[in-house]
């Protein structure tokens, strides 16, 4: 009878886990997050842009005009380590639109304070395709 309920304590538990765990994904745009980063600061977030991937570079805009122009602050720092930059390239990421998840810091803001936010502990990035 332990036994049982030591398993069913187990399993009430690890489906709490996974369910704070999705739930706590809020999806986002750029915008919202520049106007209100405290409301977000420390959150899991998706969030769709244009991604650059380039020595002190690396970061998500609005869209492909700002990340030509560098108007940085229509956009947010990605925070990668050079491996992880290395590996969205090779999966042709860079100069990409993408949907990616993780967690959103609104002190942080890049390479000399240029960005409006970073977007720290990158878990997922994928390419968005027009259908």
């Amino acid at each position: 009878m332990r036994y049982k309920i030591a398993i069913l304590i187990t399993f009430l538990f690890l489906t709490d886990l996974y369910s704070q765990n999705t739930n706590d994904l809020e999806s986002v745009s750029i915008i919202h997050l520049i106007s209100n980063p405290e409301e977000y600061h420390q959150k899991k977030i998706r969030v769709v842009g244009f991604m650059n991937l380039e020595f002190e570079g690396n970061s998500i805009y609005l869209g492909k005009e700002d990340s030509e122009l560098r108007i940085t602050k229509n956009g947010l720092w990605l925070s990668l380590t050079r491996d992880k930059r290395n590996e969205l390239k090779a999966d042709g990421l860079h100069q990409k639109y993408v949907s990616l998840i993780g967690i959103f810091n609104m002190i942080e803001k890049g390479h000399k304070g240029l960005w409006s936010g970073s977007i720290t502990d990158v878990e997922r990035v994928w390419e968005r395709k027009k259908d």
